[in-house]
């Protein structure tokens, strides 16, 4: 994991904790093809330790801005 992909962590962990919808925005297993095609275009994989977590693109890119 980069710097800045831990750092984006750091960022989703400190927003989820102010809003727990961010946290549970994906409940429930996509359905069709076209919902994981959504859920890829706004979610990346990011290795954490050693386990893969799905972090919002948005949060990554902010963080890569900002380094």
């Amino acid at each position: 994991m980069s710097e800045t992909d831990a750092y984006a962590m750091e960022l989703f962990k400190f927003s989820s904790n102010m809003n727990d919808s961010a946290r549970y925005e994906v409940v429930t297993r996509p359905k069709s093809k076209n919902e994981i095609r959504e859920l890829k275009k706004r979610y990346e994989k990011v290795l954490v330790g050693n386990r893969v977590k799905m972090i919002p693109k948005t949060f990554l890119d902010y963080a890569r801005d900002l380094k």
